[in-house]
């Protein structure tokens, strides 16, 4: 896009009118109802039965959750008065929600994933929430529900907008998550949170979801149980370090006053309610995203390690280059070369990261293959971009084989870095260099760092220095071609 960059209301502007019409007409019309005034009642069966959709999936939502010997939900009426209008309401929106996103099917395939693990995620945060505040009362509980669920509402419509990005979600969405947000809030030029703040105010989904989206830790037990939920679902999804999970459990125990076996138990309670009532929904596709807590074998314990200040780095490097040496006498693994080689640059000389990118067959695109952090811990990457004009410095790197770093502003952009690489990149001191086998370009190394930590020319050359041995043994193990 070109032009004056887009603002928080162009954003919400266009979700609201082209990408999610729905909901934001459904959002309209339940605004009109108070949620604690009994003449709302029939105003709002009234106008849910001219949604033949909407009255369905509440008579199915509503006979999912009655577990207290009620006779069987069939008037739209009862369902309304059995529930409450704040139930109602959640229940009108959470539909109309998935019914909007879920229409997303000529997106890309994996942009298309992304928004039903998004949903599904949502979803998960709002029932968890509730389950948190059992001493709460009913009305609390669905507000919580309701901005527990919406909290991510600004990220999730975001992926809905295919017309106007095309390509860069596709890149996006193949980004390790350190990165995907901060390239993501880039593209729109807003973050997330602002977003959601945003279509909060414009749906007037309640003071407590935007209340929420600002330091949740420090207010109320309420925010804090939405920012806790949310926090849940993403290590469900991707198992953090054991210590912060179980940080992360004995906060929402000690909130509910309960231990922390009853709270797993209850947790996966909610799990097969959530499943269930997914399918009320018709969103049987989400239900299988909704998942157990980790088991303690998925949780990473690469938090325990000591990442420890290398103080002879001279040593520490010729030590890691006499074990490269030898492993060309036991090993013709080219993998495990370049994760070591990764692992030591990013240890000895204090890389925040160090990747391979490798070299695609018709050389004009590098592919990540390995990414390893300080602490040796595995970085999850699949990121592809193309090498760029003939002058870039990628292809200088590669016609030359001469490393190089870049620690400024104005070195970035001289490098004329690829989206969306330019944009992940610019916030880092790197260091970059080519991998020969045999003088042929396989691919290079990226090293990162915080460019408030300059890389010194010193460093530059034992990184340079590194990859040339690594170079070196790998055309060692390499059979010559006949």
């Amino acid at each position: 896009m070109t032009g004056k960059k887009p603002n928080t209301d162009h954003w919400i502007s266009l979700i609201s009118k082209r990408e999610l019409p729905a909901l934001t007409s459904t959002a309209q019309l339940l605004d009109k109802f108070a949620n604690d005034d009994v003449s709302s009642l029939p105003r709002l069966s009234k106008a849910i039965l001219h949604d033949q959709a909407l009255s369905t999936c509440l008579l199915k939502v509503a006979n999912s959750v009655q577990r207290y010997g009620v006779n069987q939900v069939s008037t739209v009426s009862r369902a309304t008065v059995i529930l409450g209008v704040q139930t109602v309401k959640n229940i009108c929106l959470t539909s109309k929600i998935i019914e909007s996103l879920l229409k997303n099917k000529d997106l890309d395939i994996s942009i298309y994933n992304k928004i039903k693990q998004l949903m599904a995620n949502s979803f998960y945060a709002g029932q968890l929430a509730k389950m948190m505040l059992p001493n709460y009362s009913d009305d609390t509980k669905e507000e919580v529900y309701l901005a527990a669920m919406l909290r991510r509402i600004g990220e999730t419509a975001f992926w809905c907008l295919g017309k106007e990005f095309k390509n860069e979600l596709e890149e996006l969405v193949e980004l390790p998550r350190e990165d995907y947000e901060q390239a993501c809030n880039k593209l729109i030029g807003i973050s997330f949170d602002e977003l959601s703040t945003g279509l909060a105010k414009t749906w007037n989904l309640g003071d407590l979801l935007v209340k929420s989206l600002d330091h949740p830790e420090q207010r109320t037990e309420e925010m804090q149980v939405i920012y806790l939920a949310d926090k849940l679902v993403q290590y469900i999804e991707r198992p953090p370090p054991a210590k912060d999970y179980e940080e992360l459990m004995t906060q929402i125990a000690t909130i509910m006053d309960i231990n922390e076996r009853q709270l797993a138990h209850k947790i996966h309670q909610v799990k097969e309610n959530s499943v269930e009532l997914l399918a009320s929904y018709g969103a049987q596709m989400l239900a299988d995203l909704v998942k157990d807590l980790p088991k303690s074998s998925e949780l990473l314990s690469s938090d325990q390690q000591i990442i420890e200040e290398v103080s002879n780095k001279e040593a520490a490097l010729l030590q890691a280059l006499q074990y490269l040496s030898e492993m060309t006498l036991s090993s013709k693994d080219i993998n495990q070369f370049i994760d070591y080689t990764l692992i030591q640059i990013a240890r000895i000389l204090a890389f925040d990261n160090c990747a391979f990118y490798l070299l695609t067959s018709n050389k004009t695109s590098l592919s990540c293959r390995h990414t390893f952090d300080r602490a040796g811990k595995p970085v999850e990457s699949s990121l592809t971009f193309v090498t760029g004009k003939k002058d870039s410095s990628l292809n200088r790197i590669l016609r030359n084989n001469q490393a190089i770093k870049i620690n400024s502003q104005q070195e970035h952009l001289a490098a004329e870095f690829p989206y969306p690489v330019d944009k992940l990149f610019e916030q880092k001191s790197l260091a970059l260099g080519s991998v020969n086998i045999k003088q042929n370009n396989i691919g290079v190394i990226v090293a990162q760092r915080s460019n408030i930590n300059e890389i010194s020319n010193d460093e530059l050359n034992k990184f340079q220095f590194f990859i040339q041995h690594l170079s070196m043994c790998l055309s060692m193990i390499t059979p010559v071609k006949k």
